[in-house]
């Protein structure tokens, strides 16, 4: 089966915020968002609440290449917002890289 060539990945990362923490982490999360948009090879961000759920956040970004999605470690953005993340999160921040197949 042959795979498509196109390049573009999509980051997803889920998120849960500590008890009383919610307001705190979306702020934060809508923070880094203005700035990530703005990076080289971003073609989306979005950032969604669980309907059930109102403490998961889930986090979804669509790149032009893995090295795009990689090349924001390391940004003074994405080390302010990770830094941040133990003060307002509970359990392990899921992150995954996926590419579109169909």
């Amino acid at each position: 089966m042959d795979m498509p060539t196109d390049t573009r990945v999509r980051s997803v990362s889920r998120l849960v915020a500590s008890p009383g923490k919610q307001e705190e982490l979306r702020t934060l999360l809508e923070r880094a968002g203005a700035a990530i948009r703005t990076m080289p090879g971003c073609i989306s961000w979005h950032l969604m609440v669980n309907t059930r759920h109102a403490a998961e956040f889930v986090v979804v970004a669509e790149w032009v290449s893995e090295e795009a999605y990689r090349a924001r470690i390391g940004t003074p953005e994405w080390i302010e917002t990770t830094g941040q993340l133990p003060d307002v999160t509970t359990g392990e921040i899921h992150h995954d890289l996926f590419r579109l197949i169909a």
